[in-house]
């Protein structure tokens, strides 16, 4: 059994290949980026269209299902746009001005 590892990480690199794998990080996370936009939007849309709280019970399930995704992704995603809503103070749903206070 060899201890050789599949690649020299010690080894100089070109700044050709440093660019070239920075670009493909850049772009790989820039998608990543846009399907969780696009994934996110959908969420809204599903919640106002089928009339869905995201907060009853099983609607994040729901949502996972039709959107094809886990439950968690539902769940971050959700946090994500709650997040987005309050620091604009803005509804998530229909977009008008809103004021979200903190549970006791």
């Amino acid at each position: 059994m060899s201890n050789k590892r599949a690649t020299n990480w010690t080894a100089a690199t070109d700044f050709q290949t440093v660019c070239l794998r920075a670009n493909g990080r850049r772009h790989y996370n820039a998608m990543r980026q846009f399907r969780a936009l696009m994934r996110r939007s959908e969420i809204v849309r599903l919640a106002v269209t089928k009339n869905i709280s995201l907060f009853e019970h099983g609607a994040q399930a729901q949502l996972a299902r039709a959107l094809g995704v886990h439950r968690s992704t539902v769940n971050r995603d959700v946090s994500a746009i709650m997040g987005e809503a309050r620091a604009r103070q803005l509804c998530p749903l229909c977009g008008s001005m809103a004021v979200f206070e903190r549970g006791a």
